[in-house]
């Protein structure tokens, strides 16, 4: 069977995990760079639109555009994960080099336009203007609505009420998409000077359109930094309740229900529209995805996202149902580790789908290595799990996508910095976080849940080899007084600020650095505790606190908080090694 028949096969049984595993070894043995960079762009879409993972996606649209630079939708797509991300920083760099690779003027003006609006919404007025002046003479004779931004850029404090009481009466007649961009763009012009208005315009907009780029950028983003999540909530439910088609319900809780979890990272918000997109539209598959990252790989409930998934599977006719009985499967095997149940999974599978590709795999003895049978498997983020798949195959927590760079993030975890914006290059493509050059056929490596120095070694079915000592304390890295100094000079500005998700990584960062071991500690409990309790982010507050341990194993919080959560993950190796050293020390 040829590769294309391959990928029909595994679409046309939903196995989008299979599909992900089957394009990787594609791109690995492609040798032609254009049918690799389309490889490429396949892979990414079905990362982002199947398993909602567009952070890692991100990688493999820049790997298609640096193959082959006229694959322009491949900036465009890119361009939306941004977007969706909140990233307006990495959405003007994509608008500049789409810009500067345009074909023509036509092409040209829209994205000047949108350049403007993005420059407008970051406070960069200058380049705002520069921009919409750019796309008024690349428009020509159609350059209404670039003169329409200008004016609205060019308003003073002695005018501005006029203007947008203009932009409004203008709204109130048209259509709800074209009434959103007129209320953004007025609520452009009011927040230079009033940011009540503003936030009133924005609501507006979103009310109008709440799938909308910009408005769901500037009006989400504004109200969660103001800690008025509920707010924000209530105006998402109002939406949905106010249509009647069980369709558009489901978009609209699917694309609210990602939002929540990658961009603000509020994993239980995130699976309660998730439940409210499956209520309305059992078939959702993206759905099911985005609840297995928040039930399993964020909150360690495999249970039940097996039970979600047999009731689905119950619930749903044949075609619909192998999908969740796939997934089911695969999970009770790998996650519960209960082969006998999975069996039964895969027998009701066997009835209703008997050529499916979860089947054949099984049956071929490659099932319990790597999970290729199903469509949506989620991993848990530790050291067990993740060299068991490759990274791009399996999906990340809600979170990463989180910030697009971040690959690896779990569902809370916070923004990274953002990554260098796609290039063509004759080179091979590079690592989005470190710009280090990357083989095509590997991913970057998963960052272990031990802590550096209690790293241990894998066997190759990815499971840590028996017999690893527990973890020793490593000791700081060696950083001279004066960039101590700076780490704390940061600490201090970040904390006055408020801006705690990079407090978080800062505290991280002195824990690493400062010689003295109680201080060590006492940065690295502050950094656990606002992971645990603040961003629901279990994963990371696990690694600050087995620093904690490596460096006092007395330490009760610690140890207690770790028990905890290996019992909870199934960990077992880990356990064990705890309650050796507990042994040890009695």
């Amino acid at each position: 069977m040829d590769l294309d028949a391959r990928l029909h096969l595994l679409e046309s049984c939903h196995d989008w995990q299979g599909l992900v595993e089957e394009l990787r070894e594609a791109i690995t043995r492609e040798a032609d760079p254009r049918r690799q960079a389309q490889l490429h762009l396949r892979l990414a879409r079905v990362l982002s639109r199947h398993f909602l993972q567009g952070a890692r996606a991100l990688k493999h649209f820049q790997d298609a555009f640096k193959l082959d630079s006229t694959l322009g939708e491949a900036l465009t797509e890119a361009r939306g994960i941004y977007w969706e991300l909140g990233k307006l920083g990495m959405v003007k760099r994509l608008l500049e080099l789409q810009i500067q690779r345009a074909s023509s003027q036509a092409e040209m003006a829209p994205l000047l336009i949108e350049l403007g609006d993005v420059a407008t919404d970051q406070g960069e007025l200058e380049v705002a203007d520069q921009a919409y002046q750019r796309a008024i003479e690349a428009a020509g004779a159609d350059a209404v609505e670039a003169n329409e931004r200008l004016r609205d850029l060019r308003v003073d404090a002695n005018d501005w009420r006029d203007r947008v009481q203009a932009i409004q009466e203008h709204a109130r007649t048209a259509d709800p998409v074209e009434r959103a961009t007129s209320l953004v763009r007025a609520a452009r012009v009011a927040r230079r000077v009033s940011a009540e208005d503003a936030d009133q315009l924005l609501e507006q907009a979103y009310s109008a359109d709440p799938m909308r780029d910009d408005t769901a950028s500037l009006y989400e983003g504004l109200l969660v930094s103001q800690a008025q999540e509920a707010r924000v909530v209530q105006t998402q439910r109002d939406l949905i309740q106010a249509t009647q088609d069980p369709n558009r319900q489901a978009e609209l809780a699917l694309r609210f229900g990602a939002r929540w979890g990658h961009r603000h990272k509020k994993p239980q918000i995130a699976a309660e529209f998730g439940e409210e997109t499956l209520r309305h539209q059992p078939r959702n598959e993206a759905a099911f995805a985005l609840l297995c990252d928040v039930y399993g790989s964020h909150f360690g409930d495999w249970s039940k996202v097996v039970g979600l998934a047999d009731t689905l599977g119950s619930q749903l006719p044949p075609p619909d149902a192998a999908f969740y009985l796939a997934n089911a499967a695969a999970v009770a095997q790998q996650e519960l580790g209960d082969p006998a149940k999975a069996q039964t999974f895969y027998e009701r599978l066997a009835q209703i789908a008997p050529e499916h590709t979860a089947l054949a795999r099984r049956n071929n003895g490659t099932a319990v290595k790597r999970i290729n049978g199903v469509s949506v498997i989620p991993q848990r983020n530790d050291a067990a799990r993740s060299s068991s798949r490759p990274a791009e195959a399996r999906p990340a927590p809600v979170n990463s996508s989180v910030p697009p760079a971040s690959q690896n993030e779990d569902v809370a975890r916070p923004a990274a910095s953002e990554p260098a914006a796609i290039e063509p290059a004759s080179e091979p493509p590079r690592n989005e976080i470190s710009g280090s050059a990357a083989s095509r056929s590997e991913p970057p490596p998963r960052q272990s849940s031990l802590p550096p120095a209690a790293s241990t070694a894998a066997s190759a079915s990815g499971r840590p080899v028996s017999g690893s000592q527990p973890p020793q304390s490593a000791p700081p890295q060696t950083l001279d007084p004066a960039a101590v100094h700076a780490l704390r000079e940061q600490l201090a500005k970040q904390e006055s600020q408020n801006r705690v998700h990079e407090v978080v990584k800062t505290l991280v960062a002195l824990g690493d650095a400062v010689p003295d071991h109680e201080e060590r500690i006492l940065f690295y409990a502050r950094a656990a505790d606002l992971y645990a309790n603040k961003f629901m982010n279990q994963a990371e507050a696990v690694k600050a606190n087995e620093k904690i341990f490596a460096l006092d194993p007395t330490n009760a919080t610690a140890r207690e908080y770790l028990r905890q959560m290996y019992e909870k993950r199934r960990d077992w190796e880990k356990l064990v090694r705890l309650r050796q050293c507990d042994s040890a020390r009695a």
